[in-house]
């Protein structure tokens, strides 16, 4: 630790148990926000989240960085669009996962590549989420409507 007036923040941001407090807060903003669709966004954030986890824990140190950008990636995907509120929840949440890289950065527990490639992966893995929810959709949900038709 180098700065004195840095260290406890940096120690606050790097600590074990926040990063699940703020995945349950964006689980929560993202079904008070968007309701049914939230749950959808909640499984999406999950699967990112794990996917990254799943690949920095096998090639990288940083697995903090990974998992707060997958998270960030989702939520800037689905909520950088909307009102005022949004935008800055989403600013906010981008903002987390930077400073989650930093701490560890300034703590010394991993070097800026390993964070910079946990935050990679965790973007990757967001957009991966993102676009196999898409093609999902696409693909398999709107031609089952298009071929069984709800008559009424």
């Amino acid at each position: 630790m180098v700065y004195p007036v840095a260290d406890n923040p940096m120690v606050f941001l790097h600590t074990p148990n926040l990063p699940g407090a703020v995945f349950v807060l964006a689980g929560l903003f993202m079904v008070v926000r968007r309701g049914r669709d939230g749950l959808v966004m909640l499984f999406l954030a999950l699967f990112a989240v794990g996917c990254a986890g799943w690949i920095a824990s096998g090639l990288l140190p940083s697995v903090h960085p990974a998992h707060s950008a997958a998270l960030a990636g989702l939520v800037y995907i689905f909520f950088s669009r909307g009102d005022s509120g949004e935008k800055f929840y989403t600013a906010l949440m981008v903002l987390y996962a930077f400073l989650v890289a930093w701490t560890g950065i300034y703590k010394g527990v991993y070097s800026p590549g390993d964070a910079a490639a946990g935050m990679f992966a965790g973007i990757a893995c967001s957009g991966l989420a993102y676009t196999l929810f898409a093609w999902v959709v696409k693909n398999i949900v709107h031609l089952n409507i298009l071929k069984h038709p709800v008559r009424g």
